[in-house]
């Protein structure tokens, strides 16, 4: 065969090797962590890193985290006798479509859940990707699911679905995230001031009420604000008959 014949030859079946991927770890999601805690309210490495979450579908019908996915492909470029023929942005994965489904005993029946999304994982690089867990649909099925006074345990399957851009097509290996859901109801404040955070790290606006044991609390109007130490109602109760949720005492 004609040298230059045989690197054609060579160099389209190195191309040819990218367009398809048989490997289901060359991305992968590696965990989940905690939405955003910072005043930006933006995913950070400080985040903690969660092996299952908790919801009050009293309280929220969302449940927010961050995903940290990883490409383990090479980012190095295809050469052929020296001269580069195919960059490594070849092996970029683009997320297209999140696919969401959730199993678990004594939920209702809920059908798979693709959800629109965009992100780009660079050969060899790593995303963290925020997602909210729960569709709509979802949410609402579950709401109207019996739920015990332990919690109902919820699996979510997590598939990231998309392309390559050397154009194959791609989904990952199915991540799950465990969720244990309650449903109570939220407190009827009066008076009170309402939006104190009663458990968690989360920083308002980014908190998301009734997840991971984020519940607000009554609270009356901070003295500093315009009561003084023995009137927090600000003047609504005679001084010193105000009760901790703002009504007045006897």
């Amino acid at each position: 065969m004609n040298p230059k014949n045989a690197l054609v030859a060579a160099v389209a079946a190195m191309l040819s090797g990218l367009s398809c991927v048989a490997d289901r770890e060359s991305i992968q999601i590696e965990y989940a962590m905690a939405g955003a805690i910072d005043e930006a309210c933006m995913v950070s490495a400080k985040d903690v890193q969660l092996a299952r979450g908790r919801i009050d579908i009293g309280w929220t019908s969302n449940y927010f985290l961050a995903l940290r996915i990883k490409s383990n492909l090479d980012n190095s470029n295809v050469t052929a006798n020296g001269q580069p023929v195919a960059p490594g942005s070849r092996n970029d994965f683009n997320i297209s479509q999140v696919s969401l489904q959730y199993s678990g005993k004594d939920i209702p029946n809920i059908p798979a859940q693709l959800v629109s999304r965009s992100g780009t994982v660079s050969a060899g690089g790593e995303l963290y990707m925020g997602l909210d867990l729960l569709t709509a649909d979802a949410a609402d099925r579950l709401a109207a699911a019996t739920i015990p006074a332990g919690g109902l345990q919820v699996n979510v399957q997590v598939i990231l679905r998309g392309s390559f851009a050397h154009g194959a097509s791609y989904e990952t290996a199915p991540y799950n995230f465990p969720l244990v859901l309650r449903n109570s109801t939220m407190p009827t404040c009066g008076l009170a001031q309402v939006g104190l955070p009663s458990d968690g790290a989360t920083i308002a606006p980014c908190h998301n009420w009734g997840q991971d044991g984020i519940y607000a609390i009554c609270g009356c109007p901070s003295a500093t604000a315009g009561g003084t130490s023995t009137d927090p109602c600000r003047g609504l109760c005679p001084a010193g008959k105000c009760n901790a949720d703002c009504s007045c005492a006897p």
